[in-house]
């Protein structure tokens, strides 16, 4: 493992000799990992905070059937996330960018890529503001129970300007928040998404049984609701004169305006790389728990609104007669009229008691939906009217907005790790300047691009004014051409590539002809086909979601190729090859606290070049990092005689990096923390055996040499350990020293 010439290890130099040394400790954020729980924890934040407005979202577009459509979306998830697993198996920095690239070329990569980054910088806003929208209803419920002659009412209805200029207050400080907390790293935030989804079950499983007791209390409120979609002229879009009551197109306008339930699968494959080994099996986990959770929290509490939340209160349903007379109804339900043919019909609101009247609606009628007091914070509607004394619902209300509060905020913390994510695969490419991947001096995280990010997402909050539902709107488009690009790309690299895949979409067909294996990926290519078909109607129901989605992708898209074109000029043209960004930290000792270690007795390999890294992976896979540390070695070797510490010793050199780049590269696939040092030397084995003796390290590496034998390469390691402990007569630690190569592997005790 050792580069440069031979050196005669019989005269190694004496204590008194010795030169002053320095030690370069590099670090990447790259090399920390997270468990299969904080990952969950990372896409839930995103995923499940969507409970809290998808269901006003799209009952506003589709009517009272909402909650069915919302449940497939949630079932149609597990297959779109079958697909980011399997991406993430064949590319570990995955994600659109990558797997797009693999398949389709780099400039249909960076137009799929543009569209996601319109979805993630509006995660973060639509999160921020619903919570700081549940924050302030909150607020206006407890004013409501003051005493007084004239309760004080402020809520969404009675105040709407003033709730939506203190919700982007609250949405500013909670993205300045997460903001930082990114800055330190992703282990950090992945810390504060565990405890927030820790909260938020609790909360789930309080809502759910409550729910389910309210409902067996009152019979009367068990009535599921209308499976049929009643759209809006605005639901409608372009398709506003087009028969969709019923029908194949109808379903997919209401599948495709309920599709927001499913953003942040995109996230999974950012976190992959962080992801702690065993990789496949934490991700299956990770994505089997996502499922689960989002099922049972976003689909039931659709349900349950519809159901629970009294239809005034959860959205304001008007019908314009086409004389201009308007009537304001419960809701509107497709029913069979007195010709057997399909009519909307309005429900009125009655006396309790007394049976719902039904009016059929005339034909050119214009429908219309507006916020109610609980549209945008459906949670918070059904605690105050579940069974039970106010006083208590009250109690229940502020747990369940504290909650809310906390895993909407979450949900900004996923918009910045993946948004993070796809410009770090960007950067990697060459497309973006090397001057973005730039470490944090402290914290070691890409700074510069997480500024960038939540400098739009705090410009967005500021242009939407808090309006949650143009937002919800908008935000569509990302999610569904991302998942589109996505898709498109694992279909053309079943035919493109052909290479073993340890995971694959279920679904294949597997036909043997002339001597020849086809496989027809049935399974993925539907999943790709019901997507591009959502996404299709999407376009043309969607107007703010066309109309914004793209110009914001096309200005991305413009901005992105002319950065890529200025990054090719500056490093003279040619190829482009990523190489890792470190910090770098100079000691003039090699010592565990020098090196940030967790446990005593580490491993030390030492690594020269690629033929190290196998070497590298064999030991990664044999140990367990959370009880023992695994330090990377690699020798700069000086030339002879070479006294004090020179310039070239105090920095990572452009060799050093690409050695260091794949390093991470090996421990990233594996999902194990390793810890890189470069150690300036003129005599490498007693460098090695040095940095051994100073970290009390147990075992050391070395692979096999080109120009010695084994046995002789393992007596000339005796010499320098013994010359390293010259000095701690008595005290001679002990140590494995272990040479391996293709066909060979000694292990031998110094003692």
């Amino acid at each position: 493992m050792i580069s440069g010439p031979d050196y005669d290890v019989a005269q190694l130099p004496s204590i008194s000799q010795r030169r002053q040394t320095n030690v370069l400790v590099v670090s990447s954020v790259a090399l920390s990992f997270i468990s299969f729980w904080k990952a969950a924890a990372i896409v839930l934040c995103d995923l499940a905070s969507t409970a809290y407005y998808i269901g006003g979202i799209s009952e506003q577009a589709i009517g009272k059937a909402a909650p069915w459509f919302i449940l497939g979306v949630m079932l149609f998830s597990y297959a779109v996330r079958a697909v980011y697993v399997e991406s993430c198996t064949m590319f570990t920095r995955g994600g659109v960018y990558k797997v797009v690239k693999g398949a389709m070329g780099g400039t249909v990569a960076k137009l799929s890529v543009s569209a996601l980054m319109f979805d993630y910088i509006l995660t973060g806003p639509i999160s921020a503001v619903s919570a700081g929208q549940y924050l302030v209803g909150l607020f206006g419920n407890l004013l409501a129970i003051l005493p007084g002659k004239h309760p004080i009412e402020f809520n969404a209805t009675t105040h709407p300007e003033a709730i939506r200029v203190l919700s982007m207050l609250i949405a500013i400080g909670i993205t300045l928040y997460f903001w930082r907390a990114n800055l330190i790293g992703i282990g950090e935030s992945s810390d504060k998404a565990l405890k927030i989804m820790k909260l938020t079950s609790i909360m789930g499983v309080i809502i759910i049984v409550w729910c389910l007791l309210t409902l067996a209390l009152h019979p009367e409120l068990c009535h599921l609701p209308t499976w049929h979609p009643v759209f809006t002229a605005e639901s409608s879009g372009w398709l506003e004169h087009v028969p969709k009551v019923v029908g194949a197109l109808g379903i997919v306008i209401a599948f495709g305006h309920s599709l927001l339930a499913m953003s942040g699968e995109e996230s999974l494959a950012q976190v992959n790389r962080e992801l702690e080994a065993p990789k496949l099996t934490n991700l299956k986990k990770a994505g089997f728990v996502i499922f689960v959770y989002s099922m049972l929290l976003t689909s039931l509490i659709s349900f349950f609104a519809v159901m629970i939340i009294p239809d005034q209160q959860r959205m304001l349903t008007s019908v314009t007669s086409p004389s201009g007379i308007q009537t304001d109804v419960q809701y509107v339900q497709p029913i069979k009229g007195p010709d057997g043919a399909n009519h909307l019909a309005g429900i009125l609101s009655t006396r309790d008691g007394l049976p719902d009247k039904t009016f059929l609606i005339p034909q050119g009628s214009t429908i219309s939906r507006d916020e109610g007091v609980y549209t945008e914070n459906l949670i918070s509607g059904l605690a105050m009217n579940v069974a039970g004394p106010r006083g208590l619902k009250l109690v229940l209300q502020a747990f369940v907005v504290l909650v809310g509060f906390l895993i909407l905020a979450g949900a900004v913390n996923t918009s910045l790790v993946g948004s993070n994510g796809v410009l770090n695969r960007l950067a990697e490419d060459g497309v973006l300047p090397p001057k973005a991947l730039r470490p944090h001096r402290r914290f070691g995280t890409t700074y510069r691009l997480i500024n960038f990010i939540a400098i739009l997402q705090l410009f967005t909050i500021l242009a939407s004014r808090g309006d949650v539902y143009t937002l919800g709107e908008a935000y569509a488009f990302g999610v569904i051409w991302s998942f589109v690009f996505m898709t498109l790309a694992m279909v053309a690299l079943r035919f493109k590539d052909k290479s073993h895949r340890i995971y694959e979409v279920p679904g294949n067909i597997k036909i043997h002809r002339n001597g020849q294996r086809i496989d027809l990926p049935i399974g993925i290519t539907t999943i790709f086909l019901i997507l591009l078909s959502t996404a299709a109607i999407n376009l043309l129901t969607k107007r703010t979601a066309t109309i914004w989605g793209i110009g914001f992708t096309a200005t991305f898209f413009i901005v992105v190729m002319i950065c890529e074109v200025v990054s090719h000029r500056r490093r003279g043209g040619g190829h482009h090859e990523h190489l890792e960004q470190f910090n770098e930290k100079n000691s003039d000792h090699l010592n565990i606290e020098a090196l940030g270690l967790m446990h005593p007795n580490p491993i030390v390999v030492a690594a020269r070049g690629p033929r190290s890294l196998p070497v590298l992976e064999k030991i990664l896979h044999e140990i367990d990092t959370n009880v023992r540390d695994l330090v990377v070695l690699t020798c700069k070797v000086l030339p002879a005689m070479t006294q004090g510490i020179t310039d070239a010793e105090t920095k990572v050199s452009e060799e050093d990096r690409a050695l260091l780049t794949k390093v991470v590269k090996v421990a990233e696939e594996i999902g194990k923390q390793v810890y890189p040092v470069v150690l300036p030397t003129n005599n490498p084995l007693y460098a090695i055996a040095s940095a051994a003796r100073d970290l009390k390290a147990t075992e050391v590496v070395l692979g096999v040499s080109e120009k010695v034998h084994a046995e002789e390469q393992l007596e000339q390691f005796a010499l320098a350990w013994g010359s390293a402990i010259a000095e701690m007569a008595g005290e001679e630690p002990p140590l494995t020293v272990r040479i391996i190569g293709p066909q060979i592997e000694m292990k031998c005790e110094m003692t």
